[in-house]
């Protein structure tokens, strides 16, 4: 297996990052709700949000491609180390097996979202429940600064173009886009990729504490 694009920077993303992921924890929890059935957090990273599903009732697995972010989820309190798998896609889970898949981030890590949300309705069952947040495509990025004191923001030309990016007038020197890169995704495609896969999307949110909104919420159902 290639070297995964977060191998090497766990511990800089746990310090630096992983603490913003956790703030997106209570939207996610309140659109997934208590559960008792099989959840799967796909790209879970250092695992910032496996320990409140778990609190929730859910029965969590983790899955990563970087051994380096499963290391330190594994050194997250709780019994979650065993429930933590690393793997691309094809993701190792058998055919309609989960009731519940939650993902955070992710759109902006992988090369194919559309395959993610593909190998997503495979593993759930049927009438599962996918709950995906991710950074909102439309405010969010390289292509957006950094917000002003008075809430405002520039977005620059490029939205329409797809594609991986390492730079732009929202990119922090030393930060997250310049360590691993940013694939864009409009909000077009985005939607897409998971009406393509077959899945029926039942709610949209647009969450985070700015105006304009940072996050982008979907529940879907298989």
């Amino acid at each position: 297996m290639a070297r995964a694009r977060y191998d090497g920077h766990a511990d800089w993303y746990e310090d630096s990052i992983a603490a913003y992921s956790a703030t997106a924890t209570p939207l996610l929890l309140r659109l997934v709700g208590a559960g008792s059935g099989r959840c799967l957090d796909v790209g879970c990273g250092t695992g910032a949000h496996l320990a409140a599903l778990a609190g929730a009732g859910w029965s969590v697995m983790g899955v990563d491609a970087s051994v380096d972010q499963l290391r330190v989820a594994r050194r997250r309190p709780g019994p979650l180390g065993t429930a933590l798998v690393q793997a691309d896609a094809p993701l190792p889970f058998a055919d309609g097996g989960l009731d519940l898949v939650v993902s955070g981030f992710t759109h902006t890590d992988v090369d194919d979202f559309a395959a993610l949300a593909a190998e997503t309705r495979r593993v759930l069952r049927p009438d599962g429940r996918f709950v995906y947040i991710g950074l909102h495509p439309c405010f969010t990025g390289p292509l957006a600064e950094q917000p002003r004191a008075d809430g405002a923001r520039v977005v620059h030309p490029g939205y329409r173009k797809p594609g991986w990016r390492s730079g732009g007038p929202g990119t922090m020197a030393g930060g997250l886009t310049s360590r691993v890169g940013f694939h864009h995704l409009p909000l077009a495609d985005l939607l897409m990729s998971i009406l393509d896969a077959g899945l029926v999307l039942v709610q949209v949110e647009e969450g985070g504490n700015s105006d304009p909104p940072d996050w982008l919420a979907l529940v879907v159902r298989r």
